[in-house]
């Protein structure tokens, strides 16, 4: 979930420069995590000093700024108090090093050379994006939601007989295109491809505001984007008979495996339900049981990281006790906020305040985002008992965003009155359901592998036999 990754102060790519601007390349291996870092140094103009920034493309296209920038004729030392340090020596046309972030040290090298146009190309290919579309058909279609904005999408359908079944994909949170691409990950497109060639028609569309399609996401909430989904649905139904199929189903991932079983709940033409890490938790549970493994990979002590969760715990009580009706309610958060921040400035050294900076800005934009005020309170408990039609709920046993030791037990007790529901925990998968070794977000991009085959090989299975 884009609203949820929580990527605070994660490992982000070096910078230097020499004479006018330098710039540097290198691929950080981290205990199998391999992230391309892009490092600039600068010497400023009638000035002897240098400085330095790090880019961590696949990560964040924030840019990171040294406060500590030390270069000499044979070795060089950049240093992010209390995040990271690179200690270098020159070798060849670059440097050889340790990139130190906390406790942990990793070599590194950087070679000289101009930034790739496409930083992701540094590092992986993606072998499951289809090219060949010959196997079945491709058409644009469109939908006009009840907002009159035109939702742009795709229809795959199998060639010869009509497919007995049409999937409709959701995508996760945030503003999505129909391929709900990610870090060069393009997930839908590579699930639809799979499924008509096993003879399953899908649709799957730009949300509003997004790519082809009409409309404003910013703004929108979780039942906004259910009834754009509903809109959908209403439309395939009015060509059931052109398209072919007798059976309609919702495919969704992340957010959109919460609007699958919500709708599913309300809307007779919808047959059967796949959740692709679908929540059983409210917003604020996945956020106060996703926020302490987030941490834990970060550059924070043990004492910031407490300090952090209960900083953030105490924004999300405030910001779930201000309504967003209140036309006070930006201000009333932020009173709370610089109240927080005062008391923190007051503990810690001016050297561990960049720590907090993040989730500063973060909860300031959830308390006043009609988005996550909707998601914060949003109980799935109330949609899936209610849910008759056959549903398959997937979980990856290393979901760092939707926990499947909180998510999984709800769940099965949501569904367990569904004798046509099936719950399956998939080990050593992430939340794309990419097979992982952490299952960080900081792992998305260095996968080559966009969705684990044996789990598209499941859900078309799964479909086919309802």
């Amino acid at each position: 979930m884009k609203h949820l990754l929580f990527f605070i102060l994660c490992l982000t790519s070096l910078a230097f420069a020499k004479a006018q601007t330098e710039h540097y390349n290198g691929i950080l291996d981290a205990m199998g995590n391999k992230l391309p870092l892009q490092l600039s140094l600068e010497l400023q103009a009638d000035s002897s000093d240098w400085t330095a920034t790090l880019l961590s493309p696949t990560q964040s296209d924030e840019v990171l700024t040294f406060d500590f920038v030390r270069r000499t004729t044979d070795s060089l030392i950049v240093r992010a108090t209390g995040l990271l340090e690179y200690r270098a020596v020159v070798a060849g046309n670059g440097f050889e090093g340790v990139f130190a972030q906390g406790n942990m040290e990793f070599p590194l090298t950087m070679q000289r050379g101009t930034y790739a146009h496409d930083p992701l190309a540094l590092i992986t290919s993606r072998p499951q994006d289809p090219t060949d579309f010959e196997a079945y058909h491709v058409e644009e279609m469109y939908v006009v939601n009840r907002n009159g904005d035109t939702l742009q999408g795709t229809l795959t359908t199998p060639k010869g007989k009509h497919s007995k079944k049409l999937a409709l994909l959701i995508s996760g949170s945030g503003p999505q295109d129909r391929n709900e691409e990610l870090l060069n990950h393009r997930p839908f497109l590579v699930l639809s491809d799979h499924l008509t060639r096993a003879g399953i028609a899908t649709y799957r569309y730009d949300e509003r505001g997004v790519g082809a399609s009409g409309g404003t996401y910013q703004g929108s909430t979780t039942h906004d984007l259910a009834q754009d989904v509903e809109d959908v649905i209403d439309t395939l139904e009015k060509h059931r008979s052109e398209i072919g199929y007798k059976e309609l189903g919702l495919i969704g991932h992340s957010e959109g495996g919460l609007i699958a079983p919500m709708l599913a709940s309300r809307n007779n033409a919808v047959d059967f339900v796949v959740m692709l890490a679908g929540p059983a938790i409210t917003g604020r549970r996945i956020i106060d049981t996703q926020i302490g493994p987030s941490l834990q990979t970060s550059a924070l002590t043990d004492d910031q990281i407490e300090l952090y969760k209960a900083l953030l715990s105490e924004h999300l009580n405030q910001a779930q006790s201000v309504s967003n009706d209140n036309p006070n309610a930006a201000e009333i958060i932020k009173a709370d906020t610089n109240r927080a921040w005062d008391y923190m400035r007051e503990t810690y050294e001016e050297s561990e305040r960049a720590a907090f900076d993040e989730v500063r800005s973060y909860v300031s934009m959830m308390a006043v985002d009609p988005w996550m005020d909707s998601f914060l309170d949003d109980d799935p408990v109330l949609y899936l008992p209610k849910v008759n039609v056959p549903v398959l709920a997937l979980q990856g046993s290393l979901d760092q965003q939707v926990l499947a030791e909180f998510n999984l037990p709800p769940l099965r007790k949501a569904l367990a009155k569904n004798s046509k529901a099936k719950v399956v925990e998939l080990p050593q998968l992430n939340h794309l359901f990419q097979t992982a070794t952490s299952g960080y977000g900081n792992e998305y991009a260095t996968i080559e592998e966009t969705m684990a085959p044996a789990v598209l090989e499941l859900v078309s299975k799964w479909v086919l036999d309802q």
